[in-house]
């Protein structure tokens, strides 16, 4: 199978609200498997944990990271600042700290 990575960044839809829902990113620990990628702390809502959808009430966030344990997992965020939707490769995994990112969302 063809990978996508890297996909080139994209508008949000016209038709997005002014929400984004997701999960925003608050923090990033250092050390952790975020503190290698390029979240943007505050603006970066992750709406899509593999091929997951958590931008919904009753999305499993958790569920979907654990999933993607030790393993390369695509992360489609958006961000509020630049309204766009990007996709951000990282791999969960234990690393010392608290949960398998190691960003408060």
């Amino acid at each position: 199978a063809q990978s996508s990575w890297p996909r080139p960044q994209r508008p949000m839809g016209a038709a997005a609200s002014s929400s984004p829902g997701g999960f925003r990113v608050f923090r990033i620990h250092p050390g952790s498997p975020a503190s290698q990628t390029d979240l943007e702390v505050f603006f970066d809502f992750i709406l899509e944990v593999g091929s997951v959808a958590v931008n919904a009430p009753d999305a499993d966030f958790a569920g979907a990271v654990k999933a993607g344990k030790d393993k390369p997992t695509k992360l489609t965020v958006f961000n509020c600042r630049s309204h766009m939707v990007r996709d951000v490769l990282i791999t969960p995994k234990e690393w010392g700290g608290k949960g398998l990112l190691g960003a408060t969302v």
